[in-house]
């Protein structure tokens, strides 16, 4: 509890070294640099990081001052090649976890790959924790510490609901444990049976009433019938991606909280899916269509998530369900799923298949 204590109050620190402007990068977290005062049974105290004199910025970057420093132990990869990303302080501040965990520096333990392994009485989900933080390639590790703190408080024996930043606004929702990660889409309606019940008795209602009685009344009927079809609008539903580890299955349903479950509609192995790719959306003005004749006009082509297994077949339907999902979205998910299947996120630019000139557009 007192190792995750301080973990967390870290990367309070990091979190504003790191939202800097420039952002500043410590570059050399280790026992020794984090000073502890005012301790009692039930506070690891007050908490300084000290020894500011390895600190690098952007701006020092940028004009060639670029060094090898830190302690052998606690300096991740990328540091030996002179590179430093917040993600390095963040490897620095696992490493000091792991000898506070074990009593042990980190260069005494064996590594596999690597990553550096160690045996302590902690939870299954602390050791997955600093298990990323401390992952070999910085790319790898949780992208913020505000990230890797939200992972870190999470109850719900997980990473929390999401190891990378969400973007701002996204009505995604997402939900991860150890075994299973599963994505929410927003809610939409469903008209039911009853709703075109309602919408027959009411017109024939509307017609006699106003056609042959109370022709002056029609405002009111109007808005008794727009309640009473309201009434019968039907039920929310919203699609759900579920993708298991274990069995590395993913399928696609859609929950409605008319009857509260989940009604799945299709299956997809991912055993032998190798990667997942992300395709960013773009606009051309003129393409060869499949005979090779130029052909010129606007076309918008839309980012795509999709899987591509071993043999060169992608699998896109799945997630951008219905083309509604903003692009940082989509980047998201695609971080979380990479992550979360251990396979590789790629970046790649769709080819449209044309095979006529688009409508011009109107001035």
């Amino acid at each position: 509890a007192e190792v995750i204590e301080l973990a967390d109050r870290l990367l309070s620190i990091l979190t504003y070294l790191h939202g800097q402007n420039p952002p500043v990068i410590h570059r050399d977290i280790k026992p020794s640099n984090i000073l502890l005062t005012n301790r009692s049974g039930n506070s690891v105290g007050d908490i300084y990081l000290v020894d500011f004199g390895s600190v690098q910025t952007a701006a020092s970057k940028e004009e060639g001052t670029i060094s090898i420093v830190g302690s052998y132990g606690y300096m991740p990869l990328e540091q030996f090649g002179g590179k430093t990303t917040p993600a390095s302080d963040l490897y620095s501040l696992g490493m000091t976890i792991i000898y506070l965990l074990t009593g042990n520096h980190p260069a005494e333990l064996p590594q596999v790959h690597g990553q550096v392994k160690f045996t302590a009485e902690i939870s299954k989900k602390f050791s997955r924790w600093v298990e990323k933080i401390t992952q070999p390639y910085w790319e790898n590790r949780f992208n913020a510490a505000k990230s890797a703190q939200i992972a870190l408080k999470s109850e719900d024996g997980s990473y929390g609901d999401f190891i990378h930043l969400k973007p701002a606004n996204s009505n995604v929702e997402l939900y991860r444990d150890q075994d299973k990660l599963e994505i929410r889409f927003p809610s939409y309606h469903i008209s039911g049976s009853e709703y075109l019940l309602h919408l027959i008795i009411v017109t024939i209602f509307l017609t006699i009433v106003i056609v042959f009685h109370f022709p002056a009344l029609w405002p009111l009927i109007v808005f008794s019938a727009f309640i009473t079809c309201r009434a019968g609008s039907g039920s929310l539903a919203r699609k759900i991606v579920s993708i298991d580890d274990e069995s590395r299955m993913l399928k696609t349903g859609t929950f409605s909280d008319k009857n509260n479950k989940i009604e799945w509609d299709s299956y997809l192995t991912l055993l032998q899916c190798n990667a997942i790719e992300y395709s960013p959306s773009y606009t051309i003005n003129r393409y060869k269509d499949q005979l090779g004749n130029l052909q010129h006009g606007r076309v918008e082509i839309d980012s795509e998530l999709y899987f591509r297994n071993q043999y060169n077949q992608k699998y896109k339907y799945l997630i951008n369900y219905d083309g509604t999902l903003s692009e940082a979205t989509l980047w998201w998910l695609g971080q979380e799923i990479s992550d979360f299947l251990d396979i590789e996120l790629q970046v790649t630019h769709a080819t449209p298949m044309l095979t006529t000139a688009p409508e011009p557009e109107e001035d």
